[in-house]
């Protein structure tokens, strides 16, 4: 079986709804070596066309489309933080964060326990999953294309051919496979059953 490894750099999105803590993981590729400490806007990514962006604009342009899956009254950003990975492994070393104070912008209120999965096949044939919790979007069947709205943006942000993100075989999420609402198990014992 092949292992996909994470990196070499990650963007962790961390955000609340409702108060529980949850967080958005996306690798990136980044110019030269990291430095712990080292100032968050000082960061470059490769981006896929070889060639280099400030990780900023990518993460702004990200978060402007993420935060329309949500409830503004009900989720919002909290911080960024870039990791990066040692080689052929899960292992991470804390490089830097900062402040995002991002608001939710659906008029949908947020599904206590709801999960959306954004499913992609990547350039090498793999897939590559974006899992979104407690968002607008209610556990159903799955959505048929063409998704337009938050999911269009979403999906544009992700497959986009001068984009950084990367999926965990290496290359990049290349077209969207599938759009899947449903219930996160583990988060709904924890609302419903503790």
């Amino acid at each position: 079986m092949t292992l996909n490894f994470p990196g070499p750099a990650e963007v962790r999105i961390n955000y609340l709804v409702n108060t529980r803590p949850h967080q958005v993981r996306l690798s990136f590729v980044p110019d030269g070596p990291l430095v712990g400490g080292m100032l968050y806007d000082g960061i470059n990514a490769v981006n896929h066309a070889n060639t280099v962006d400030p990780l900023v604009d990518h993460t702004d342009a990200f978060l402007l489309d993420f935060v329309k899956a949500f409830n503004s009254s009900d989720m919002t950003t909290v911080d960024i933080e870039v990791w990066e990975y040692a080689p052929f492994s899960f292992d991470a070393t804390f490089i830097t964060s900062t402040p995002a104070v991002n608001a939710g912008t659906n008029a949908n209120p947020t599904v206590p326990a709801g999960q959306l999965i954004y499913s992609f096949r990547t350039l090498n044939g793999g897939i590559a999953k974006l899992v979104l919790m407690e968002t607008g979007f209610g556990a159903g069947a799955s959505i048929p294309p063409p998704w337009v709205g938050s999911h269009g943006d979403l999906i544009t942000e992700m497959t986009d051919s001068l984009g950084i993100w990367k999926a965990r075989d290496g290359s990049r999420p290349l077209v969207c496979v599938g759009v899947h609402p449903g219930q996160n198990e583990r988060l709904f014992k924890k609302i419903y059953r503790s």
